[in-house]
């Protein structure tokens, strides 16, 4: 396999509607050990990305262009159970609801987690249909940039 790798960007070069893990993918990620930077542009089952996920304990940067965080994943993230040392985070959201729950995960994680660093650069990515301006607008959003976190929506 690749038991040196650090960086892996997954694209799919097919239609949309055909995104899958590539099998190879992820042993790829889950043999490594050694991975710091995971890019994502193709779709995803929860199940097989937070077995990434948990495979990559030294991933210090993560981007997912595809599908928003299940619920558990979130938890995962903001307990430190999963991608402890991430300090970078590009991610979908899809819901103001959504939103307000990736904005819980930071603030769990800079609160209870003492294992975990602080999540200190985060974009969220809205998907087709809904407003940047519209999940923009979110007081609590406003309110944690207002206080310095470095979180953006585009």
């Amino acid at each position: 396999m690749l038991p040196r790798l650090t960086h892996l960007y997954l694209k799919d070069f097919y239609s949309r509607s055909q995104a899958r893990w590539p099998t190879a993918g992820r042993q790829w990620i889950t043999q490594s050990g050694t991975l710091q930077i995971l890019e994502i542009d193709i779709g995803f089952f929860s199940s097989h990305f937070e077995e990434l996920l948990r495979a990559s304990p030294l991933l210090a940067q993560l981007s997912v262009l595809e599908g928003v965080f299940s619920a558990s994943c979130l938890e995962g993230i903001a307990s430190g159970a999963l991608i402890p040392r991430v300090r970078k985070l590009s991610c979908m959201v899809d819901t103001l609801n959504c939103l307000h729950a990736h904005l819980d995960m930071l603030e769990r994680r800079k609160a209870d987690s003492s294992h975990a660093v602080h999540i200190a650069e985060v974009t969220f990515r809205t998907v087709v249909g809904v407003q940047e301006s519209e999940l923009s607008r979110s007081a609590r959003y406003r309110e944690m940039v207002t206080l310095g976190w470095k979180i953006s929506i585009i």
